[in-house]
C-alpha cells in the first residue's frame, strides 16, 4: 500500500478551478484529487471564500459562488497547522507555508511569484498548474 499524499492549493489556483473548467487550474487539481488529500486551514478556506464573493466577481450568481465555496469545504482537509512559518517576502502567503509544513504536503499549487520563488521549500515543490501539468505529462484538454 503506498503512502498517503498531501497537497495544498493556494487561493488563486482554487479559483481558477472553479471559474474555468477548461484551465491548468483545473486540469491540475483534478489530478490531484485522484492522487492526493488536499489540505486547507481555517485561514486558508476563509481567503477562499472571502475572494470568491469579491465584486470583480459579480457576473457569476452570488449563489453560484456560495455553492463553489460549499463544494470547496467538502473537497479539502481541514486541519489546524501545527507550524508556523514567516519566510515568504509576502506574509499574506505564510499561511499556505505553514499549511504545507505541518501536513507534510509535497506540493504546492499556485501561480503566486512570491511562493514560488521560495521553491523547494523544506522539501515541498511549489509549482504553477502549468509545471504541475508539465511535470506530471498531463496535458490541457481543449
Amino acid at each position: 500500500m503506498s503512502e498517503q499524499r498531501f497537497a495544498v492549493i493556494d487561493t488563486n489556483a482554487a479559483i481558477s478551478y472553479y471559474l474555468g473548467n477548461k484551465s491548468e487550474a483545473h486540469a491540475a487539481i483534478s489530478h490531484l484529487r485522484q492522487i492526493c488529500l488536499l489540505l486547507a486551514s481555517e485561514e486558508t478556506l476563509a481567503e477562499f471564500q472571502d475572494v470568491m464573493l469579491r465584486e470583480k466577481f459579480a457576473r457569476i450568481p452570488v449563489s453560484i459562488r456560495r455553492s463553489f465555496i460549499a463544494n470547496y469545504r467538502e473537497l479539502v482537509t481541514v486541519i489546524l497547522p501545527h507550524v508556523q512559518v514567516r519566510d515568504c517576502i509576502d506574509p499574506t502567503d505564510n499561511k499556505f507555508l505553514s499549511l504545507a509544513v505541518s501536513g507534510n504536503a509535497s506540493v504546492i499549487l499556485s501561480d503566486d511569484k512570491h511562493l514560488r520563488q521560495l521553491h523547494p521549500f523544506r522539501g515541498v515543490d511549489i509549482v504553477s498548474p502549468k509545471t504541475y501539468l508539465q511535470r506530471t505529462g498531463l496535458s490541457l484538454s481543449r
